[in-house]
């Protein structure tokens, strides 16, 4: 029988605790996300010639939107395990 991992102390990254709502942390997150979107937008009208809403159909925006969450959601979920189940000695090697 396997029980779910205790965390050891609070995950922390960069400094700040991760955690969900409205945190310093996810406020990091967002704001990095929000480059990311930026320089993508650019990047396609810079290349098209065309504006994103002109672009894209709405599916896309959709699937893209879904992939963001997605992989928010899962560094999320990897920040936290990170230090509360993984040995010091494997994060020390990166």
């Amino acid at each position: 029988m396997y029980l779910p991992p205790v965390p050891l102390n609070e995950p922390m990254s960069g400094g700040l605790k991760v955690d969900f709502g409205f945190s310093s942390y996810s406020e990091r997150i967002n704001g990095r996300i929000a480059i990311l979107g930026l320089t993508a937008l650019v990047a396609v009208e810079l290349a098209t010639g065309k504006g994103v809403i002109n672009y894209h159909t709405p599916a896309i925006v959709l699937i893209q939107v879904y992939f963001v969450a997605a992989v928010s959601a899962l560094f999320v979920k990897y920040e936290k395990e990170r230090v509360s189940v993984w040995p010091e000695s494997a994060v020390e090697k990166k």
